[in-house]
């Protein structure tokens, strides 16, 4: 059920992102958009090394050596179906980076849009998945 749920909201965030960090640097600028994500990385670096427990034990992590590891990538990838859903995995997230790397600049520079006409067009596609 977590699984189902971050899998939905994980796509969402993605499209969304830049549309928000878009509006942020036309409001900001650009260097204040770094320095506050900067914040938020800092401050959960601290939260996470200081609140959340180690959850792995000695056992556990001897079993996890590097051989182990190394033997589980081979079973996946010598497993077909794996091997075809990592493939068509890769190749839409590669197209949807491309795309999310390159609209912003198309938007502005091609069609001249502001960055905040640009941030609010790419902000409709995850509003248009939802729908």
């Amino acid at each position: 059920r977590i699984l189902a749920i971050l899998g939905t909201i994980r796509p969402v965030a993605v499209i969304t992102a830049p549309s928000i960090g878009g509006l942020l640097g036309a409001w900001f600028g650009w260097r204040r958009v770094f320095e506050m994500l900067f914040l938020w990385g800092t401050v959960n670096l601290f939260l996470v090394l200081t609140i959340l427990p180690e959850t792995t034990t000695q056992v556990q992590r001897q079993a996890a050596a590097e051989s182990s590891f190394l033997r589980g990538v081979r079973k996946i990838l010598t497993h077909r179906q794996s091997v075809v859903f990592i493939a068509t995995f890769s190749l839409l997230f590669s197209g949807t980076m491309s795309m999310l790397s390159n609209i912003a600049m198309v938007l502005e520079e091609q069609f001249g849009l502001s960055t905040i006409h640009a941030s609010l067009l790419i902000g409709s596609i995850p509003l248009t998945m939802i729908l």
